[in-house]
């Protein structure tokens, strides 16, 4: 797999990856990522039709996707915490 540019928008780090024939688009926000994946013949096959990709994508309101993926995130690791026995030493 292979670097074949990079996209900057909106404050995300945008890399697009071409491995054999297959294009991949990854975003990424913080410590959260997105990727898309692309088969050869499809409409997304070279880094300028990955941009053109990426320009609706963030017009759709990607935000909303990555606010919720964060969310989903906060609430499971609340979870988790809640669910953690209390690992206090015995005292004698």
């Amino acid at each position: 797999m292979r670097v074949i540019g990079e996209i900057d928008k909106a404050g995300y780090k945008i890399t697009v990856f071409k491995h054999e024939e297959k294009i991949s688009i990854k975003l990424e926000k913080d410590l959260l990522e997105q990727t898309y994946k692309f088969r050869s013949g499809s409409l997304v096959d070279n880094l300028a039709s990955a941009t053109h990709f990426v320009d609706l994508l963030l017009a759709n309101q990607i935000d909303k996707s990555f606010e919720s993926m964060s969310l989903n995130r906060h609430k499971t690791l609340e979870e988790m915490v809640q669910q953690k026995p209390e690992d206090f030493p015995n005292i004698i």
